[in-house]
């Protein structure tokens, strides 16, 4: 599998990476996985990397499936967490920066951010 997904108990998060050559069924799975694990808490933050996923690889239909079972899983965990979204790739960065903009628009009460490095991203979830 193409994501590798970790606790980290002392920052009360957890990590998610996805590889270059990851399906959206495989990233839905893999959170599935993350979900029935009994390390996994409801408002544990969350830190994304997709740095080494191109998202211009994706299909426009693949990514809105991927939006919408998010969604439903969100709607599960409530919004007592931090998300954030790390990618070093500049496209992939401003398309973020979009869909987050979207998100904002549609009302989202989820506290999530982009940033282009992953220690970036630890620092705005749990503050030294």
């Amino acid at each position: 599998m193409s994501v590798t997904t970790t606790l980290d108990a002392d920052r009360y998060l957890y990590l998610v990476v996805i590889e270059d050559d990851t399906s959206v069924s495989e990233v839905l799975s893999a959170y599935e996985a993350l979900i029935g694990n009994p390390g996994f808490s409801p408002d544990m933050h969350a830190v994304w990397d997709l740095s080494r996923l191109d998202l211009k690889q994706w299909p426009v239909q693949e990514f809105r499936n991927l939006v919408r079972e998010l969604r439903s899983f969100t709607r599960q965990r409530g919004t007592r967490y931090k998300a954030a979204l790390v990618t070093s790739r500049p496209v992939d960065f401003q398309l973020l920066r979009i869909y987050l903009s979207i998100l904002k628009l549609l009302g989202s009460d989820i506290r999530l951010r982009l940033f282009r490095q992953r220690e970036e991203a630890y620092d705005w979830i749990a503050p030294k």
